[in-house]
């Protein structure tokens, strides 16, 4: 493998652990964007799962108690469906007209949160927690990105951004862990996913480290303004490719 690649994909997963340290998401959304440039996608999904899944593995055990297991029972019991629906829709419908789907949705709902601002606020009942779930399940089997959408619920619906950052990360916790079961069942690791697996990891590491030494100087505010450009910036991105 080209030594360029294995950089590459050590710098951008540096910046993609940086981003889902102080935001809370977009690990997924920075990797998926990127890696595909190098790697072969279902490489660049392999990769991405195994290297999100330590960071994300050492920030729920750090904010573990501050995780609101209330909050993540229905979403994640929901989301199930919803990602069986999502596989279901990306083999039924253009990938393409999927793709400027998900980037119009992330612009519009980024922008009315931001009009919104301190007044939005969701209340966490039932109804909302599977509406959250299921749009979360159906982007996780379409595009391999759940974050959105249980970012805006619990951005929302959390009062702390510690609290915010926990249970979100306990959330995608739980969608990892069913997801790479499925995937050691069904098929093998390539070599390229071997061969920069230790590089991804690396820059994982040293991107959550960076990470940390931001957040704590954060504020509730500034996360969510954090989350909101990002959703516009990528839902712009998904939107023109």
């Amino acid at each position: 493998m080209n030594g360029w690649i294995v950089l590459f994909v050590f710098l951008t997963a540096i910046l993609a652990s940086f981003v889902q340290t102080t935001s809370g998401f977009a690990f997924a959304l920075i990797t998926m964007a990127l890696w595909p440039a190098v790697l072969t996608i279902p490489d660049s999904t392999h990769l991405l799962m195994f290297s999100s899944f330590l960071v994300i593995s050492i920030m729920t055990f750090r904010f573990r108690h501050r995780i609101n297991f209330h909050l993540v029972i229905v979403p994640s019991m929901v989301a199930i469906a919803g990602n069986a629906a999502g596989v279901h829709l990306i083999g039924s419908a253009p990938e393409a007209l999927l793709i400027r789907i998900l980037g119009a949705v992330l612009i519009v709902l980024a922008v009315s949160l931001m009009i919104a601002g301190n007044r939005f606020r969701v209340k966490p009942t039932v109804r909302n927690a599977s509406i959250a779930g299921l749009v979360s399940g159906m982007m996780n089997g379409m595009f391999n990105i759940p974050g959105p959408p249980i970012v805006l619920y619990y951005s929302a619906a959390t009062r702390t951004k510690e609290e915010y950052i926990a249970t979100t990360q306990f959330f995608f916790w739980i969608a990892l862990v069913q997801r790479m079961i499925l995937v050691l069942l069904s098929s093998p690791l390539s070599t390229d996913v071997l061969i920069t697996f230790p590089f991804a990891i690396t820059g994982s590491v040293i991107g959550m480290v960076l990470g940390f030494r931001v957040f704590r100087g954060l504020r509730q505010a500034r996360v969510q303004q954090a989350v909101y450009a990002l959703m516009i910036i990528s839902g712009a991105f998904y939107l023109t490719s």
